[in-house]
């Protein structure tokens, strides 16, 4: 077994509580990763860092990790990061890894490209997409909504939410996930991104033309005897009903 199969994955590194300055988390003997970024910055007293997001070698989790000194990798390459100072910690709810002096950093080689299967299903374009490094900006009270939702699933999921629960960083790394994809959906509902109905749509039945109505008899012909007998013995008003009154 070589020295690099028996070092942590980036996962591993992740379920381990970060520590601070009084309680210290060693990460022994080490850990695997891909570099996905580098970017160069400087501090205040102009010394060059630079802050490396690394990945996992299976999978989508990730962790940042700052290198003052002189690098002798790049974006794609294996590193394996061991040795002693090497502690797992947390600023700002950024996940990081610091190093110590005598951390060293060994390259191994390229990470190795796996092709998406040609079923794989593609990104949603409607969800709002975060640059590298710049996290997208969400206001406390979409925050504090997805929060309070996520915690409620989390919990769910955790078979409820004790004292022990509380303590499990795998727990609130749940709640983290649970939270940014209801930030996400709800973007996408907003801008009208609507799945389809899961339910059956009736077709509505073909308009069918009314019936033509019967057309009106003319006012005039409605005033007119039915007979000619009848209108024959139809008097005038005030007329007397005799003989001579007859015009034929």
């Amino acid at each position: 077994m070589s020295k690099s199969e028996k070092m942590l994955s980036v996962e591993e590194v992740l379920e381990l509580v970060p520590g601070d300055s009084e309680n210290a988390m060693w990460i022994n003997p080490g850990f695997v990763a891909v570099v996905r970024l580098i970017k160069r910055t400087q501090t205040k007293a102009g010394k060059t860092m630079n802050i490396c997001t690394l990945g996992s070698q299976t999978g989508a989790a990730e962790i940042s990790m700052s290198v003052f000194s002189a690098i002798k990798f790049g974006e794609g390459d294996v590193i394996e990061v061991s040795g002693q100072g090497l502690r797992r910690t947390e600023y700002n709810g950024l996940q990081q890894v610091t190093m110590g002096q005598k951390t060293e950093i060994h390259l191994i080689g390229k990470a190795v490209q796996h092709e998406p299967p040609a079923n794989a299903p593609k990104p949603a374009a409607e969800w709002p997409r975060e640059s590298s490094g710049t996290p997208a900006t969400v206001n406390g009270q979409t925050a504090g909504m997805a929060m309070k939702e996520a915690l409620a699933l989390a919990g769910m999921a955790a078979g409820g939410v004790t004292r022990d629960v509380l303590k499990d960083p795998l727990f609130w790394a749940d709640v983290k996930i649970y939270a940014g994809n209801i930030i996400r959906i709800s973007r996408a509902l907003e801008r009208g991104h609507l799945s389809p109905p899961s339910w059956p749509v009736k077709e509505q039945p073909a308009e069918t033309e009314p019936e033509p109505a019967p057309a009106a008899v003319p006012a005039a012909r409605r005033t007119q005897p039915v007979t000619e007998r009848e209108a024959a013995n139809q008097l005038p008003l005030g007329a007397e009903d005799n003989d001579e009154t007859v015009p034929f």
